[in-house]
């Protein structure tokens, strides 16, 4: 018998190497009416990202993995501690299969 693995051509891959990158800005709107302690802060960001940058011998690169993100949000920050986020993010990737995605958060830190 052969030692040799079996791999499939079509089994899902754990890339050996990811790479990625972002850049985001904001700007707290409220700053320029000194409304104490609120923040009101519109951002974007946008990421590119490949989790399967490389892979091992035996596997194929799904081109999903390797995406865009563009995010469009506002943070509102009634009290330092608590913050409401919407955020709007267009999903791109090599294979055209990107979901587009509307979000809501609501963050408290104690």
């Amino acid at each position: 018998m052969s030692a040799t693995p079996n791999f499939s051509l079509n089994a899902v891959a754990i890339g050996s190497r990811s790479r990625g990158w972002y850049v985001e800005a904001a700007y707290n709107l409220l700053s320029l009416r000194g409304h104490g302690d609120q923040d009101l802060s519109p951002f974007v960001r946008y990421e590119a990202l490949d989790t399967q940058a490389a892979l091992s011998a035996g596997f194929r690169r799904d081109p999903a993995n390797d995406r865009t993100v563009r995010t469009y949000g506002l943070v509102y920050k009634p009290i330092p501690s608590l913050a409401i986020k919407l955020d709007a993010q267009d999903y791109d990737n090599r294979a055209g299969t990107g979901t587009d995605r509307v979000n809501f958060a609501l963050g408290y830190l104690f």
